[in-house]
């Protein structure tokens, strides 16, 4: 019963949002999120692990939806779980993981905790193939989503994990987003990878904080592809990088919930076609008194 609870709740936003007449469409806010920092004691390599802290962070709020996981993602304690997702994600000491790392290590934790048919997930790589519009749609169905972004101006990257989105303008591009950032208030400038050569959404021989800091940003469509910029007071505050990742899981609905969904479906289409039918009814009626007029 709670999985249906949670996933009418996003189909409800979903048609909120489908029904909204201007460009911009309704904000989006989930809470109970886990709030580890990448520096957190026990953590494996925490200049480097923004990834699988975020993905962790983001499995403290699937199992909030259904008590029924309840441990089944976050395991034993916050540590262990991020170094287990850390190796699943091929993460290299003082460079980081890749995009498809973040997805892949994430599937395979998924996969190895036995919560396939449990947790389902999607996911968009490349700058190229990343939109707004998916990672909105995900936020409104409930699921958590991860950004993950390599630093404009500078080598390196970061993941972050959204909580919320806000102000999205579908015809001017933008949107407000509110995200836990698992480099925290740590010292020093965060991502400032040696190597320039490299891809890596992280890289930083700096000390990150033991706390994920609550954070706002900005997006937008910047020659063709999605930016995020910082509007917070992090590590992060005043830079900018371009989006080469979103991640997103969710609990998948149980078999009763997805046939009433389906019959909301299936009775929202039937009142749309029958509301179709009667305005057609009224035009051929219209033209039949037109056309006796006329005659």
């Amino acid at each position: 019963m709670k999985r249906f609870s949670t996933c009418a709740m996003g189909l409800g936003l979903m048609l909120c949002a489908q029904a909204s007449f201007g460009a911009i469409l309704p904000t989006v806010l989930e809470t109970g999120f886990g709030t580890v920092g990448q520096g957190a004691a026990g953590i494996n390599n925490p200049g480097v692990a923004c990834g699988p802290t975020s993905v962790y962070n983001s499995f403290v709020y699937l199992e909030s939806l259904d008590p029924g996981i309840a441990g089944d993602l976050t395991g034993s304690g916050a540590a262990s779980t991020i170094n287990t997702l850390a190796t699943d994600m091929n993460l290299v000491p003082n460079s980081g993981i890749s995009a498809a790392g973040l997805v892949n290590g994430t599937n395979q934790y998924i996969s190895d905790a036995g919560l396939s048919n449990v947790i389902t997930t999607a996911s968009q790589i490349g700058s190229a193939n990343i939109t707004a519009q998916f990672i909105y749609d995900q936020l409104a169905m409930g699921e958590d989503v991860e950004l993950g972004f390599t630093w404009n101006g500078a080598s390196g990257g970061h993941v972050i994990a959204l909580t919320g989105m806000s102000d999205f303008d579908t015809v001017a591009n933008t949107a407000m987003v509110t995200f836990l950032d698992p480099w925290g208030n740590g010292t020093a400038a965060e991502d400032t990878n040696t190597d320039p050569t490299t891809g890596d959404l992280e890289g930083s021989p700096a000390t990150p904080g033991t706390t994920a800091a609550a954070e706002t940003g900005m997006l937008s469509l910047v020659n063709g592809v999605w930016t995020l910029s910082y509007m917070g007071s992090a590590a992060g505050a005043g830079g900018s990088g371009t989006l080469v990742v979103v991640a997103a899981e969710s609990i998948a609905p149980e078999p009763s919930t997805i046939i009433l969904l389906g019959a909301g479906l299936v009775m929202l289409l039937a009142w749309r076609h029958r509301a179709r039918v009667n305005v057609m009814r009224k035009g051929d009626a219209f033209n039949e008194v037109a056309n006796a007029a006329i005659e």
